[in-house]
């Protein structure tokens, strides 16, 4: 009987695993990475729609209250134009361009009259 040698029917085969998935795997997630920051950096980000999404994300995932830039600016022209003693005569409002200011043409045109 030899000891610590020879072929015996109990010996384990040292064979390692079989891991060539992981290279395409890795390949794959690289892949998909590289393209979706290729999406990010090609798109067009539209300030208004953002903030109305950053909004609700935060409101309802986050349970807290997000300043908002753009309705912040609306705050502070609709208070400068009533500091101006202006409330008539200039409007200021939002749509899906982001804040607007309205002037009437009576502001800068006298009305034509007509005999």
């Amino acid at each position: 009987m030899a000891i610590g040698g020879g072929g015996g029917k109990f010996q384990k085969k040292d064979n390692p695993p079989d891991e060539d998935w992981i290279m395409t795997y890795a390949d794959m997630v690289s892949l998909l990475l590289a393209f979706f920051i290729m999406l990010a950096a090609i798109s067009k980000v539209d300030p208004v729609l953002f903030e109305q999404v950053r909004k609700g994300v935060a409101k309802d995932i986050g349970r807290r209250e997000v300043l908002q830039p753009l309705e912040m600016l609306k705050v502070q022209l609709k208070e400068t134009v009533q500091q101006m003693g202006l409330d008539g005569a200039i409007g200021v409002g939002n749509d899906d361009r982001g804040v607007t200011i309205e002037f009437p043409t009576t502001n800068f045109f006298a009305p034509v009259r007509r005999p």
